[in-house]
């Protein structure tokens, strides 16, 4: 479920996103370069966000360093890399970002109900 939600954001697919996020899921980002207070999201926050992604970053990709998972609790350390759509801080259009993180998700009847993600973003 966790990599079909990774390969969903990868490829801008809002249908499949939906149907891999419980209608109650909550998502839980700790704070960051991009979120410094943090933020808790509802399902309608995060597709809201996914799209207001698509319109900031041109492409990008979710590289799995390692995974596991416990009964219904998976742990993923992973790089993403995102290509820029527009300028944001110091980078130009084109340019790309990348975070270092980490993903806790919770996996219940097929569906993913809570994640916690620690981004930790390379200076930009």
């Amino acid at each position: 479920m966790v990599r079909t939600f990774l390969r969903a954001i990868e490829d801008g697919d809002r249908d499949a996103l939906t149907r891999v996020l419980d209608p109650q899921v909550r998502r839980t980002e700790h704070p960051n370069r991009v979120a410094p207070a943090g933020r808790t999201q509802g399902l309608a926050e995060m597709l809201d966000g996914f799209e207001k992604g698509r319109a900031l970053i041109a492409r990008q990709s979710y590289e799995v360093a390692s995974a596991v998972a416990s009964g219904g609790r998976v742990a993923v350390q992973m790089t993403w890399r995102g290509t820029l759509a527009i300028a944001l801080g110091a980078l130009k259009a084109g340019e790309e970002m990348v975070a270092h993180c980490a993903l806790f998700a919770t996996v219940r009847d097929g569906r993913i109900v809570s994640i916690d993600n620690y981004d930790c973003f390379a200076p930009f």
